[in-house]
């Protein structure tokens, strides 16, 4: 039987979760707050990484420019129709191929 200490049993209940949370969250503290000393072999994955990075960089610039003289020629014929769709297209083909190009210049300015 349990012992009543005149609080009624959802006091008691409160009381006793609330010694669980706090024991929980001084023991989660703890855990979180041990230094971590692995920080030496995080370059050899940062490296191969990195060298990923610069392939699928470099092959992203390739088709890029692929595409960027492509849609120039393209906009260039398009200059002899009278159709806008067509000149249109060719616009934001060309901005696409920009922004191919210049893509791993943007993500190295937000990431790296």
């Amino acid at each position: 039987m349990q012992k009543n200490n005149g609080n009624p049993p959802f006091v008691q209940r409160a009381a006793a979760l609330s010694a669980a949370a706090l024991a929980a969250a001084c023991l989660t503290a703890d855990v979180l707050l041990v230094p971590v000393l692995a920080s030496e072999g995080a370059g050899v994955v940062t490296s191969s990484f990195r060298s990923f990075y610069d392939i699928v960089a470099a092959l992203a610039s390739a088709v890029g420019s692929i595409l960027l003289l492509w849609n120039v020629v393209e906009w260039g014929i398009t200059l002899n129709s009278q159709e806008g769709m067509m000149q249109a297209r060719a616009f934001k083909g060309i901005g696409g191929a920009l922004v191919m190009i210049l893509a791993p210049q943007i993500i190295s300015g937000f990431v790296f």
